[in-house]
């Protein structure tokens, strides 16, 4: 008998609870929560300014008058409904809204806007219910008051709230809300995020009826420049002049056309704006904006300063030694960056370096990225961390942790060397992933957002040819172990990924000249560390002691890696 009592056991997890109580005062899907008696009464209009902003018509829009109208007659609708304003990213939704604040203070369109962000309204809630009651009060004061809740992120009313203990979110309790018209709700979304909110809550989705926002037609654009400008300097006490715009709008262009006019110069200026108040900003002072958020280096932002072959080739030649082909390649591609030729739909370039190990491949990507824009602009992947199949999801996020770590990294550094070690480890499914990657330059995460890899250059490491290169014992000619190279990967990998690479470049064993200058470099090194910098000591270091830890540290078949350890254990130690 308490077997059987045991296995019909069952937990509630969610109460479903809709009746007409005495009194005529309904009681919906959370209030029931309440039964459970661990909840507290909430103020709606005291939580909403806690978690809200009340928006202001301040900035307004040039040629969106069709979108106002739409807008306003959806949320001017009875019974309320959800409105939704739909565009490519810096297309202008946001100013829509608040050109509809500006102009729309009409009798029976409510023009009473807070901008709601989910995490905030989580925050702070920390005993079971007590958010879900604080979100409900939220919602009755907002269905009272005729007030529009904004969200600039409907995907993220599905991750609030979701807990190891609960899957309940802030979408699941405010889709019973719009079923019902008790609630306006208008809200901003991409395309690509539409998708995404579509395959995961349909139910939710079709409730909006939707407004498109295409982007400015092209005779606008100069009007709506120029507004913005004059917003700009009125509000920051700004002054621009006559040879910042045309530099702006170029730069913009050039790192910034994924996204649509006037989104992907207005940030740009609206943040120099608020950094340089009272000042007046010029060419110069553009530049800097750009490079400060590119992360690009000044040679390379900068049009008007000379960038040179052999300047390129003298900077990348320090650092990695032997492999002369790999140099030029690279001088190719930065140089093809400066002048604005490369493709603007894919990335600077995609390189597939291949070799034994030890040769200076990984070491080629620390130095472009260093050329590119110091060490934070490489973002380095151990693809055999990623060999398993549903890895993928992992670069680019799940709907409950978005945060890829390839999609989040190139968003902090647009200007970037993408570093893909052992690339033939890598799982079927981060190969399709790569394939997007690779062709159109972008990808789009688990929330619909899009990461552009068109400023950064895509560098693949791979050891394929190398056992078939040593078994050569050293008699074979360059070519012929380039060769040997080419077609290990040819056999390897499908000719669709192949085919999407610039350059495939196999690296040659090191010899002696550049073995002792690697030497020397690594030497070098050791004398700039702390231990020694910090001690009053001289270090007398004798020419042949170079050609003495070369031959200790020498392996032909690790190369460069085990000269270091050699150096390590041979002058390190002894220090």
């Amino acid at each position: 008998e308490e077997l059987l009592c045991e296995r019909l056991r069952a937990r509630v997890r969610v109460l479903e609870l809709d009746w007409e109580p005495t009194g005529g005062t309904r009681i919906g899907r959370l209030d029931a929560a309440k039964l459970g008696g661990d909840t507290e009464d909430f103020d709606g209009g005291t939580e909403l300014a806690k978690v809200g902003v009340l928006l202001t018509g301040r900035e307004r829009a040039l040629a969106r008058e069709a979108e106002v109208a739409a807008l306003a007659a959806g949320l001017g609708a009875e019974p309320p409904g959800a409105v939704l304003l739909l565009g490519a990213s810096g297309v202008g939704k946001t100013r829509v809204l608040t050109e509809f604040l500006a102009t729309q203070p009409t009798a029976g369109v409510p023009t009473r806007v807070w901008h709601v962000a989910p995490a905030r309204v989580i925050s702070g809630m920390s005993y079971l219910g007590q958010w879900e009651a604080r979100w409900i009060a939220i919602l009755r004061h907002a269905a009272t008051r005729k007030l529009v809740l904004y969200f600039d992120d409907l995907l993220g009313l599905f991750s609030a709230g979701r807990s190891s203990g609960s899957s309940l979110t802030l979408g699941d309790l405010l889709l019973p809300w719009l079923v019902d018209q008790r609630v306006r709700v208008l809200g901003e979304i991409t395309p690509e995020a539409w998708r995404v909110l579509r395959e995961r809550r349909r139910a939710f989705a079709d409730q909006f009826q939707i407004v498109t926002v295409l982007p400015p037609p092209p005779q606008a654009q100069w009007r709506i420049l120029s507004h913005m400008l004059r917003e700009l300097e009125g509000r920051h006490r700004v002054r621009y002049t006559l040879d910042a715009v045309p530099t702006a709008l170029a730069l913009a262009e050039r790192y910034y056309g994924q996204r649509d006019f006037p989104g992907r110069i207005a940030e740009v200026l609206e943040t120099l704006s608020a950094r340089a108040v009272g000042q007046t900003l010029g060419r110069a002072e553009v530049i800097g904006e750009f490079i400060r958020r590119t992360g690009s280096a000044a040679s390379l932002v900068d049009l008007d300063q000379p960038l040179t072959r052999e300047q390129i080739e003298t900077a990348l030649g320090a650092e990695l030694k032997g492999q002369p082909q790999a140099i030029r390649v690279l001088a190719d591609v930065l140089l093809r960056a400066k002048a604005g030729l490369n493709d603007p739909g894919r990335p600077l370039a995609t390189l597939l370096l291949l070799g034994p190990t030890g040769v200076g491949k990984t070491a080629c990507a620390k130095a472009l990225a260093r050329y590119l824009g110091g060490s934070r602009a490489l973002i380095r992947i151990d693809l055999n961390e990623y060999a398993e199949a549903g890895d993928a999801s992992r670069l680019v996020g799940t709907f409950a942790a978005p945060d890829g770590v390839l999609t989040a990294a190139i968003r902090r550094q647009p200007s970037s060397v993408v570093l893909l070690d052992e690339i033939e480890k890598a799982a079927p499914d981060v190969f399709d992933l790569l394939l997007s990657l690779l062709d159109e330059g972008r990808l789009t995460d688990a929330h619909g957002r899009v990461a552009h890899f068109q400023q950064a250059v895509i560098v693949m490491t791979s050891n394929l040819g190398a056992r078939e290169a040593s078994r050569q014992l050293g008699f074979a000619a360059p070519a012929q172990d380039r060769a040997t190279y080419l077609d290990a990967a040819r056999r390897f990998f499908r000719p669709e990924f192949v085919n999407r690479i610039d350059h495939v470049l196999p690296f040659t064993p090191l010899g002696d000249a550049e073995l002792r200058a690697i030497t020397a470099q690594a030497v070098a090194a050791v004398l700039t560390r702390s231990g020694l910098k910090t001690r009053p000591c001289l270090i007398d270091l004798d020419p042949a002691a170079i050609d003495a830890l070369m031959a200790i540290g020498r392996d032909d078949a690790l190369g460069a890696r085990a000269l270091k350890r050699g150096i390590e254990r041979a002058l390190v130690q002894p220090l």
